[in-house]
């Protein structure tokens, strides 16, 4: 499915279901108010449209594959959506996004915002769904949490000594995928140890000296702990 990439700012190549497999789309993205090079793209559900994530200048911004913008939200009570805002797909092409202390829902045709959760938390982010929309994880402070999306039963699903960045769902939503051991980067996201947990709402002891149930992906069993950086899926 996936997953968009940005080139020089606009150009924006896609693949997708629709298309024949292993082909690869281009497009020009007209970016509402200003060139921004800082720009990526989500594919939706259903392989209709692209999320672009909010920059410094545009907020939310929906595409066609095609490259015409179909939906755009650049502010949410009055104020500006921006670099560091989240936004991910929902099944049937709901959006959740971040803002300021809130988790928030819009669903087609974005002409209204539900909250789910207002994070009173002084470090949080990075959300991620499973496929059937039904549960959330994210980051708070250094470790991952799970609830489900209507912000309800929160727990905290990892620990360790240091810290883990985000946490994605397996496609059948068993597992979590968590940057696990996460080292800050000056001009990049970082880089962190790939650790896979269940996601059953249990605590589990990641990074250095994880626990039992934890599998850790390294090339083999007496190499180095396989690094990651900038993105990570499930396949």
């Amino acid at each position: 499915m996936l997953v968009g990439t940005a080139l020089l700012g606009w150009r924006l190549q896609v693949s997708a279901e629709k298309l024949k497999r292993y082909s690869l789309n281009s497009l020009i993205y007209e970016n509402p108010n200003a060139e921004d090079r800082q720009i990526s793209g989500l594919l939706s559900p259903n392989n209709s449209l692209i999320l672009i994530q909010p920059d410094f200048n545009h907020g939310i911004v929906i595409i066609d594959i095609e490259g015409n913008v179909k939906h755009h939200l650049p502010i949410v009570n009055d104020t500006e959506l921006t670099l560091g805002d989240k936004v991910i797909w929902l099944p049937n092409n709901s959006i959740l996004f971040t803002f300021d202390k809130f988790i928030l829902k819009s669903d087609p045709p974005y002409t209204s915002i539900t909250s789910v959760k207002e994070m009173n938390y002084s470090d949080w982010g990075n959300i991620h769904a499973n496929q059937d929309g039904s549960k959330i994880a994210l980051r708070i402070d250094k470790h991952i949490y799970l609830m489900k999306a209507d912000g309800t039963d929160l727990v905290q699903v990892t620990e360790s000594d240091r810290e883990e960045r985000e946490a994605v769902f397996s496609p059948d939503g068993r597992h979590l995928l968590v940057a696990a051991n996460y080292y800050p980067g000056t001009f990049h996201s970082g880089t962190w140890d790939l650790n896979i947990i269940p996601a059953d709402g249990n605590k589990y002891k990641v990074g250095n000296n994880p626990g039992d149930e934890v599998f850790v992906i390294q090339p083999n069993k007496m190499g180095n702990v396989e690094k990651a950086r900038n993105w990570m899926l499930w396949r």
